[in-house]
């Protein structure tokens, strides 16, 4: 019996025709053996501070599966409601929104609102 594997991969391209291309070359290799068939399903950017940590030489792997936030010092100083909710604004960290590796659009307003890995949250 077959079995249909789903991958995510982080890929370092700067275009996402690219990445699929690289991905797609790839896998074609195979094909005829022991991968009978494949799709890309989507193609995303990622998010910006996988992007610089790439680039930084700090990347390390399985950052790219991480849950990110969005936190501002300063909205966090002024009543500890630094960290963005989609559904909420600004609020505690137990009502922030969890984002995957992608890209992720920045709130209005707030110049110093960073993304950060959950996992890096006390």
């Amino acid at each position: 019996m077959a079995s249909m594997i789903t991958v995510t991969l982080l890929i370092d391209a700067g275009d996402t025709a690219i990445a699929e291309q690289t991905i797609h070359k790839i896998l074609e290799q195979f094909v005829d053996g022991d991968i009978i068939d494949f799709a890309t399903e989507r193609v995303a950017k990622s998010n910006m501070v996988i992007d610089d940590m790439i680039v930084n030489e700090t990347y390390a792997a399985g950052d790219f599966s991480q849950d990110w936030v969005i936190f501002s010092a300063e909205k966090n100083k002024n009543n500890t409601n630094g960290y963005w909710s989609d559904e909420y604004g600004w609020t505690d960290k137990d009502l922030a929104t969890f984002y995957d590796s992608e890209y992720v659009k920045m709130p209005e307003g707030v110049d110093d609102a960073v993304l950060l890995m959950r996992r890096m949250i006390k």
